[in-house]
């Protein structure tokens, strides 16, 4: 059994989905999962080979790619008016790495909200 095969047989946390958007960017490294809060998306995926540099841990653009997207998916859902979102800018900083077969989850929160900015952070 392949280690894809494997991360699609475990189960995902509670409440996680196929995710419901797909992206040219992100196809690569699906399976992704999503759960829809009341105001964010967070996004999770059982990490493997795909999502790892030569090291076998979580490469750091996979994550920033990530982030993005929950964080843009998430400024759309606390904004009922709005439909899309558009990252002007992104800087993260990394605290701990994750491993193959490791679960990732991107969390993001709202930290600030002003008339054109959004500060999110995830975890």
């Amino acid at each position: 059994m392949d280690g894809k095969t494997k991360m699609e047989s475990q189960a995902v946390p509670e409440g996680f989905a196929p995710h419901f958007k797909r992206s040219p960017v992100t196809d690569p490294w699906e399976p992704l999962f999503s759960r829809r809060g009341e105001k964010s998306v967070q996004l999770g995926v059982w990490l493997r080979e795909a999502h790892c540099n030569p090291g076998a841990s979580s490469h750091g653009g996979v994550i920033a790619a990530l982030a993005d997207s929950a964080m843009g998916l998430s400024c759309v859902a606390s904004q009922q008016a709005a439909r899309s979102a558009l990252t002007v800018s992104l800087n993260v900083d990394y605290l701990a790495t994750a491993k193959i077969g490791q679960w990732l989850l991107i969390d993001p929160r709202a930290s600030s909200r002003r008339a054109a900015h959004w500060g999110l952070s995830t975890r």
